[in-house]
């Protein structure tokens, strides 16, 4: 559309692009678990705990050696489910849920400021207060109790990544 001068109108062309951007983000899904089946957490839990034992190794995702979050991308892996690598990636891959609803397989992330991995660890939650995870202070794959207040004080979110 011209103005009397000559000059184009855009006003009702921008007015149009603004309404779209804005009504496209109500039709957009929430983040859900992957795709999988009912048995694809206690696969990559049984991956997970057949680990046990296995040395930490910062960047490691194979049984040479694990970080927090190799440990849980060759988990789900072995599950039939391909998650990111990084912690931070893993937080946000799956649907963030209440933590009074974790289940066996969810992911726990924890804040660590200063820690090799932008500052966030994640653990495979079993059930009954236990996790397993990757640790660089002990340096191995082990069984731990997280229902406590070291670890609380240090919670960020729990994540289903799985069905």
């Amino acid at each position: 559309m011209r103005r009397p001068d000559g000059m184009i109108l855009l006003r009702p062309w921008l007015l149009l692009c603004w309404a779209v951007l804005i009504l496209s983000g109500c039709g957009s899904e929430p983040l859900r678990p992957q795709q999988g089946d009912a048995g694809t957490r206690e696969r990559a839990l049984d991956a997970a705990l057949g680990q046990l034992g296995r040395p930490y190794r910062y960047g490691g995702a194979d049984s040479a050696g694990f970080d927090c979050s190799g440990l849980v991308y060759f988990s789900y892996r072995a599950a039939g489910l391909s998650l990111p690598r990084s912690a931070r990636d893993q937080m946000h891959s799956g649907l963030e849920i209440d933590p009074e609803d974790v289940r066996p397989g969810d992911l726990l992330f924890f804040r660590f400021p200063g820690n090799q991995a932008n500052g966030v660890h994640v653990v495979m939650w079993l059930g009954g207060g236990r996790a397993i995870h990757a640790p660089s202070g002990t340096g191995e794959v082990e069984v731990i109790h997280i229902d406590v207040p070291w670890w609380m004080r240090r919670f960020e979110a729990a994540v289903a990544v799985a069905p």
